[in-house]
């Protein structure tokens, strides 16, 4: 067994000493401070005066440094509740009424049901997402393409859009594609998923307004994405 040196416990008794005196002459030298502040004040003599600044800077250090530690505590703390909200919450998962699906979204979206020819409405801020499920199978992607593109032209002005291009969505082929076009003179962009298979068929459907597409495109497109079937339909391998 080892067993602790002279020198050793000597340095622990010495370390301690020095602590205890140097927190002895710290408190001391506040006192001297602020008694130099209150003697300038009642004598108001130029040396007390003098001696009044020299203690009021000297007090000033170590509040300016309680301050400072403070404000950092609370910075810190404000980024962990922040970076806990993050992490911490979990998404919500809404599942479909008229055939069998689900799609997550963020804790703090809004949801509603049977909205005009939407399943599930979902939205936040400037986000708008909604899913259209029907059980006909219309035969394809790009059958379901062409008919939400015919409804764009019906409703909507001044339309730009992007080719139909392929998606694997749940294992899935999908189509997706954009819109940009007005709707009642409000510049809007929508993102298209579509699909028919034996599942039904399925629009998933983003919108939100065009100075918005590039600040909001990620969020909207991450919601799209989790969109599921069933897992006792999904395809066999």
């Amino acid at each position: 067994m080892n067993t602790p040196s002279v020198s050793s416990t000597a340095y622990q008794i010495g370390y301690v000493f020095g602590m205890v005196i140097a927190v002895i002459v710290f408190l001391a030298a506040i006192a001297l401070a602020v008694y130099a502040i209150v003697q300038a004040f009642r004598k108001k003599t130029r040396g007390w005066i003098v001696g009044g600044v020299v203690g009021g800077l000297f007090l000033l250090v170590p509040a300016v440094l309680m301050i400072a530690a403070m404000a950092n505590g609370f910075v810190q703390g404000y980024r962990q509740a922040i970076a806990q909200r993050s992490t911490g919450n979990h998404s919500q998962t809404i599942r479909g009424q008229n055939l069998e699906y689900s799609i997550e979204a963020p804790p703090e979206w809004t949801i509603k049901r049977k909205v005009q020819d939407y399943d599930v409405m979902m939205s936040h801020r400037s986000i708008y997402l909604g899913v259209i499920a029907e059980e006909l199978n219309l035969g394809s992607a790009e059958v379901v393409a062409n008919f939400a593109r015919n409804r764009i032209k019906e409703i909507g002005s001044d339309i730009h859009w992007s080719d139909p291009k392929l998606l694997i969505l749940d294992g899935r082929n999908w189509l997706e594609f954009s819109v940009d076009c007005k709707v009642k003179d409000v510049p809007l962009s929508y993102q298209f998923y579509t699909y028919a298979g034996e599942e039904g068929t399925y629009q998933i459907i983003g919108w939100t307004t065009q100075p918005l597409a590039e600040k909001y495109r990620a969020e909207m497109t991450n919601t799209m994405q989790t969109f599921r079937f069933p897992v006792t339909n999904s395809i066999s391998l």
